[in-house]
């Protein structure tokens, strides 16, 4: 009767363990499928697109960064503080555009590498942010 009682005991604390390894390994295949899409694009992303994923503005991540001091606004532009800023995070795009009367002109723009892009959805989930389904509404967080 004793031997019956120490194996419903074990049974029972192994039983407990493999629950919390399974939810484990359920987060993980989450967190790998997404570094799996993210990792295969080639291309870097805006941040917006990224906030839309999170259901944030772009406003409002960048107010989040920057509260965080990842990222800070100078001269009309955000940049890196510099503890990040050589971790192949955040890259410039240049794009040429005319004015109304023909002349080309330059507009810098900072894009979020694929790399970065893994890096923000750690920072997010570590704030308890998840990405949003593809209909989910836009939080206008940039009054916030």
């Amino acid at each position: 009767m004793k031997e019956r009682k120490n194996w419903r005991i074990i049974a029972e604390r192994y039983g407990k363990e493999l629950e919390e390894l399974r939810h484990q390994l359920e987060e993980a295949e989450i967190k790998a499928k997404f570094y799996d899409i993210v990792l295969a694009s080639k291309g870097a992303v805006p941040i917006g697109r990224i906030a839309a994923r999170y259901g944030l503005s772009a406003k409002g991540l960048h107010k989040l960064l920057e509260e965080h001091k990842i990222l800070y606004h100078k001269d009309g532009a955000w940049w890196l503080y510099a503890r990040y800023a050589k971790k192949g995070y955040y890259a410039e795009k240049t794009a040429v555009f005319t004015n109304d009367e023909g002349e080309p002109f330059v507009k810098f723009s900072g894009v979020w590498t694929p790399k970065g892009q893994a890096f923000l959805h750690d920072f997010l989930q570590g704030l308890g942010y998840s990405p949003a389904d593809n209909d989910s509404e836009v939080i206008d967080n940039d009054k916030a």
